[in-house]
């Protein structure tokens, strides 16, 4: 009787042994399987990012969209809400617990940047406020792009004449918007406003040569003044809290 029991011990640690032998493929399947997931996943945000924001795309060194500009119309700014509501879907699709430690500190990182975007769009008129400012809009990614921006051929220069010429356009969808928060309540406090002026006018007033892209850029600077400007200053007179703000808007855009 003692002999049984030893051998049904033996078979039973046997099945045990056999158990875990087949399971760790599985195990090893799984998380190269969510891993793969989690990847195709994040190589996707990238790709529309690129897409839906082609100045960024340049910032990165992705080819194909240096002639663009993004564009700030409802239906944008719906495509991107969507955009982040199906990632978000995705995303929480994915057996977290298979990733490996990076993986699984990407895929929080990544859930939770979503999960924000997401949560925020309940507050619809925010996006009214959210592409013109002292930190945002075609006064800082035009200045600041360039910077990255491949000035080698003549392709380049085109492509960079062509982004310019957009820049009216973005503008004018940014003083929709504009208009749309002053409706709902939701405009910039005069600080985020009062300091568009002055920035652009420093880059108007930068001598070419003191320019860190003067060398390469200095004969194209007429091209992008009148754009920049002139919408710029249509859409200060349009939105700004600031009445005196406005002022100096218009007598710098006349001193010009």
């Amino acid at each position: 009787m003692l002999v049984a029991r030893h051998a049904r011990i033996k078979c039973a640690s046997l099945a045990l042994l056999m158990a875990a032998v087949f399971a760790a493929p599985c195990l090893a399947a799984g998380k190269i399987d969510a891993s793969s997931r989690l990847n195709a996943l994040l190589d996707a945000d990238f790709n529309a990012m690129v897409r839906e924001y082609p100045h960024m795309a340049t910032l990165y060194g992705v080819e194909g969209r240096n002639d663009q500009l993004l564009e700030l119309t409802n239906e944008a700014l719906q495509r991107r809400d969507a955009h982040d509501r199906g990632m978000l879907r995705q995303a929480l699709k994915i057996p977290a617990a298979q990733l490996a430690r990076q993986d699984r500190v990407s895929y929080e990182l990544f859930v939770l940047t979503k999960r924000k975007a997401v949560e925020g769009q309940q507050f619809n008129a925010r996006r009214t406020i959210e592409y013109m400012d002292q930190f945002s809009g075609p006064h800082v990614w035009m200045t600041t792009n360039r910077l990255f921006t491949p000035f080698t051929n003549e392709l380049d220069y085109r492509n960079y004449i062509a982004r310019l010429r957009s820049v009216p356009r973005v503008v004018d969808e940014a003083i929709a918007l504009s208009r749309t928060g002053l409706k709902a309540g939701w405009v910039h406090p005069k600080a985020a406003l009062e300091r568009i002026p002055r920035q652009i006018d420093e880059q108007l007033s930068t001598p070419v040569d003191d320019d860190a892209c003067g060398g390469r850029e200095g004969k194209w600077r007429a091209r992008w003044r009148s754009p920049v400007f002139t919408a710029g200053v249509s859409w200060y007179r349009e939105t700004s809290p600031t009445p005196r703000a406005g002022r100096c808007m218009r007598r710098s855009w006349a001193s010009n």
